[in-house]
């Protein structure tokens, strides 16, 4: 009869030894208390607990695991206890003195070494994806002899009094050293002047920048905007809207941007949207008519409703492989956009999406479209269209809205030079299907 994973526990706890890969599923969790997490057969995240003030991390937890709480009142990470763990958030207690070998060297996450920290072995947070580490101790902790961080240069965050003090300590790490970031909001005037800065603490909400956050002294002045770290949330309500900023910085730590946050910032030329964003709310850069590009990372699975309507600067778009939907008039009236690759993740494009883009003369839509939206490459204010070819991969023939191809003002197709290239095992399937057959003349195979 085979043993359960309580008895092989108990069986291994008796002999001493460690708790074993080979012998547990997914998640299980070890201290010397005997406190165990629970230990389903398919688990992506652990919150645990422990009680035993001499708690140690024990073991080791099979490369799963993407989200855990280090329980409070464990003391000591054992050398590899999380190692390969490709954690996108973990939790150090205030308990936990000792950071051992290999416990962070596959994470994904920023990472936070509390006070109580007074040692840490070698490669300890040798991952090349990690986008930063903060030490909270005033002290340097000591640390091994090899490499703790990654070759990689991400920053080293310190208390701003001990920035010499870590530098001094750990020379090889020196030029990635840096002080703690404490601001929330910084604001840098283009034609210089005094730099205004909003301190995290003195947020109306711990982590989110609102609109009463905002120094009205900012507003009407050309300058650059950066978001600090630890700030989390950019509230809804255009709190940015209007803004003569040129360039706005947004860390990884930020993960919602609220609905029309930088609404018709006109002079907004550049901004990088972080890994750490999934949504692309509704009419965030609506009217950023300078705004050139936009890269939007694969972290992002959906675009909103009007999310960049009006840029009309934008002539280049990168959309992520992991987007599903773009909403209704996402990039409505971008008459400098010349083409656009659509990825195969995409089921859904709203009405509207790219109509009024003018300048648009090429697009791809990915294999996995499943509906497009009323007059979503139409015209309505502009008076002509540049668009030649749309290549649509999907072998099955998606739903469409109405006019989809269509000048709304003279019912026509907007370019008598259009050319719809579909599968050529579907040629006859698009030609036949609701919609689709009004532009039959038109549909042909995708080039070989």
């Amino acid at each position: 009869m085979t043993p359960t994973i309580q008895q092989e526990i108990t069986l291994l706890k008796n002999t001493k030894n460690e708790l074993r890969t080979s012998i547990m599923e997914k998640g299980v969790v070890v201290q010397p208390s005997d406190l165990f997490s629970t230990y389903p057969t398919r688990i992506s995240q652990i919150t645990a607990t422990a009680g035993d003030k001499d708690a140690e991390l024990r073991g080791l937890i099979e490369n799963s695991l993407t989200s855990f709480d280090i329980p409070v009142g464990t003391k000591n990470l054992r050398n590899y206890a999380l190692s390969g763990q490709h954690l996108t958030h973990v939790t150090i207690p205030n308990t936990v003195t000792r950071i051992g070998k290999d416990n962070f060297n596959a994470a994904e996450c920023g990472i936070t070494v509390p006070s109580s920290v007074t040692y840490v072995d070698d490669f300890a947070f040798y991952s090349s994806e990690i986008p930063s580490v903060t030490f909270k101790a005033t002290t340097p902790p000591e640390i091994g002899l090899n490499y703790i961080f990654s070759l990689t240069a991400y920053p080293i965050y310190v208390p701003a009094e001990s920035v010499d003090a870590y530098k001094t300590a750990w020379p090889t790490y020196a030029s990635r050293i840096q002080a703690i970031n404490t601001f929330a909001l910084k604001f840098t005037p283009k034609n210089g002047g005094a730099v205004t800065e909003v301190e995290l603490e003195d947020l109306a909400t711990p982590g989110t920048i609102s609109w009463s956050d905002v120094p009205s002294t900012i507003r009407g002045v050309e300058g650059s905007l950066e978001i600090g770290e630890g700030v989390t949330t950019i509230d809804n309500g255009g709190i940015f809207q209007g803004l003569q900023i040129t360039v706005v910085t947004i860390p990884d730590s930020v993960t919602t941007i609220g609905t029309s946050a930088f609404w018709n910032c006109t002079r907004l030329t550049s901004v990088t949207i972080p890994n750490s964003i999934t949504y692309i709310n509704e009419s965030v850069f609506d009217g950023c008519s300078s705004l050139a590009s936009i890269v939007i990372p694969d972290s992002v699975t959906s675009i909103g409703d009007g999310a960049f309507t009006r840029c009309t600067g934008l002539t280049s778009v990168s959309i992520g492989n992991n987007v599903t939907t773009i909403g209704g008039s996402a990039f409505f009236g971008d008459t400098s956009l010349t083409s656009v690759n659509i990825p195969d993740t995409v089921t859904t494009i709203g009405d509207w999406a790219f109509e009024d883009c003018s300048s648009l003369a090429s697009v791809v839509i990915g294999t996995g479209i499943e509906e497009i939206g009323d007059n979503q490459f139409g015209l309505y204010r502009q008076s002509s269209s540049a668009l030649t070819s749309v290549t649509v991969k999907a072998t099955t023939p998606p739903t469409i809205g109405a006019a989809i191809f269509d000048d709304e003002n003279t019912g026509e197709v907007v370019n008598p030079n259009l050319v719809i290239y579909v599968p050529a095992a579907s040629l006859n399937a698009y030609k036949t299907a609701t919609g689709w057959s009004d532009y039959a003349s038109r549909i042909q195979a995708i080039p070989s």
